[in-house]
């Protein structure tokens, strides 16, 4: 969020917000497994989206997206140099396969998509959004969803007065509702409050 907030301040022409905002997305790395798939692909998002708006600053945005790649070499460094095993995602990966004697082909990632594509809608389920997450393994509250019930509306609203808008911010929000759930939808034991935590500010 603070990250997302120092960008768009930084394209206002205050340009020091930007290597700001780069900062904070690389120290999201050290923070907790799914903004390290999710934190680049915000920061690429926001590129794409207000690219028009970062052309009077390409050099900072140069020079962030170095610092960027500085902050998060050491993290990434240990990550690559062991085996996928002993990492987190070797565990929980929906890719890592139960059966070595299964060859790794494109085949068996093919067979692999629809529980992948399974897994991304799971987690807009509106059941556990809103009702019960009881039989969900972490976070989980009876007769409880992982919003309240009075944001329904709120939430409805907020789609119209999206789909109306024609500032680029929209891309934004839609473009950050999508990528949020990707951790959870690439891990087992789906649905997952944990790895889908950054959903809940949009």
């Amino acid at each position: 969020l603070i990250a997302t907030l120092c960008f768009l301040r930084g394209i206002k022409r205050k340009s020091f917000y930007i290597l700001l905002s780069c900062v904070f997305f690389g120290l999201s790395f050290y923070a907790y497994h799914s903004p390290r798939l999710t934190s680049p692909l915000l920061l690429l998002g926001l590129l794409a989206i207000f690219r028009g708006k970062t052309l009077h600053i390409k050099k900072t945005v140069l020079y962030g997206l170095l610092l960027f790649i500085l902050i998060i070499t050491p993290i990434t460094i240990d990550f690559i140099s062991k085996p996928i095993a002993e990492t987190r995602i070797g565990g929980i990966s929906i890719f890592t396969r139960q059966d070595t004697s299964i060859p790794l082909t494109p085949l068996y990632f093919i067979r692999l998509m629809p529980m992948l594509i399974g897994n991304y809608l799971n987690q807009f389920n509106p059941y556990f959004l809103f009702f019960d997450t009881s039989t969900m393994r972490y976070f989980n509250v009876r007769f409880n969803g992982l919003l309240y019930y009075w944001e329904l509306p709120v939430i409805a609203v907020g789609v119209y007065v999206l789909y109306q808008s024609k500032q680029k911010e929209k891309y934004l929000v839609l473009w950050w509702i999508l990528i949020s759930v990707l951790p959870g939808s690439l891990t087992q034991g789906n649905p997952n409050a944990g790895r889908i935590f950054m959903l809940a500010p949009m």
